[in-house]
């Protein structure tokens, strides 16, 4: 069963499928959610307050969501390519021609391969 994260605002409400969710994205006080269909949403909360909702809400499936650098959270799952020459970050959508280019710096980068690395 697929679990869901809810976002709540003064107009809209949210319920999305943690499967859909590719990454966030810091945009001055806004945090930028981007879905694997493509759709992008905005939500009014710093990226900082981004990761601890999604921490307290939903506990262990957290950890499927990794902060990289000061600029973005990522659903590992989506993990294409760690480029460490050019400092990118390549995530990919399964059945999606598009993928998204992320400027990470390179310490983060060498953190997130070490962690998929020692995975195996």
């Amino acid at each position: 069963m697929s679990r869901h994260i809810y976002f709540n605002n003064r107009d809209e409400f949210f319920r999305i499928s943690l499967d859909q969710i590719m990454f966030f994205e810091a945009d001055r006080n806004y945090t930028l959610l981007h879905l694997a269909n493509g759709q992008r949403l905005a939500f009014a909360m710093s990226l900082q307050r981004m990761h601890d909702y999604l921490v307290g809400s939903l506990g262990d499936d957290s950890r499927m969501f990794v902060r990289v650098g000061k600029s973005n959270i990522i659903n590992l799952t989506y993990v294409f390519n760690i480029d460490l020459a050019r400092r990118v970050l390549r995530l990919s959508a399964p059945a999606s021609p598009k993928i998204h280019s992320l400027k990470v710096s390179h310490d983060a980068l060498r953190k997130l391969r070490v962690m998929f690395v020692s995975d195996k």
